[in-house]
């Protein structure tokens, strides 16, 4: 993809798979963190009292 390109064309297939590959990446990266579920549970509780 070229740099500084604006996102606007999600019907591109370069633009689909650049979007792919961070997903996988961020997948990766937050899969690791130690006791993830009990964090994200807990953020669910918060919200639910904020709310």
């Amino acid at each position: 993809m070229k740099k500084n390109r604006i996102i606007t064309d999600l019907e591109d297939m370069e633009v689909q798979n650049w979007l792919k590959q961070l997903s996988d990446y961020a997948y990766a990266v937050l899969s690791k963190i130690p006791r993830r579920q009990y964090i994200i549970d807990q953020q669910a509780g918060f919200n639910k009292r904020k709310s």
